[in-house]
């Protein structure tokens, strides 16, 4: 590398010689970039996994749903071939 930036100093390299270098070079650049992002994400996705391996799923939803009310409503719509549509709705008890 150091020959091709002396020779660009002084002159005698010609145009495509630095063309065709610097796409060698971005190349290079880009292809080094992309093993390092795969061993980052192979990093990140192996602590991820071991977080996630030491979370009690059941313990975490019991302790948010701890407290809280949940209210269900349904809705059902059938439509029978012989009759107009039907809505059937049912609430909850007070």
């Amino acid at each position: 590398m150091i020959d091709v930036v002396e020779r660009v100093r002084k002159g005698i390299l010609p145009l495509e010689d630095i063309k065709s270098f610097s796409r060698d070079f971005l190349n290079a650049l880009l292809e080094r970039a992309g093993k390092h992002k795969d061993s980052l994400l192979d990093a990140a996705s192996s602590e991820f996994s071991k977080f996630l391996a030491k979370i009690n799923v059941h313990e975490e939803v019991r302790k948010i749903l701890e407290g809280m009310t949940i209210n269900f409503e349904a809705s059902i719509y059938y439509k029978d071939k012989n009759k107009p549509i039907t809505h059937v709705k049912r609430r909850k008890k007070k």
